[in-house]
């Protein structure tokens, strides 16, 4: 795990790095599906997510 997880985590331990793909299935469930992951400074993402009608919530968009 990488020294930023873990000094977040040792904030708080809700925090820190998540994998996209982990995030995508369980905002699925909620009805969420990732639109568009944009990339940012630092390695770091935006996600953004849109309410789900179709048939593969969670689903990557394009």
């Amino acid at each position: 795990m990488k020294r930023s997880t873990l000094s977040l985590r040792a904030r708080n331990p809700l925090w820190g790095v998540r994998d996209i793909d982990t995030v995508a299935e369980v905002a699925g469930n909620e009805g969420l599906a990732l639109e568009e992951a944009v990339p940012m400074p630092a390695n770091n993402f935006t996600l953004v997510w849109r309410k789900s009608t179709g048939a593969f919530p969670g689903a990557r968009g394009s």
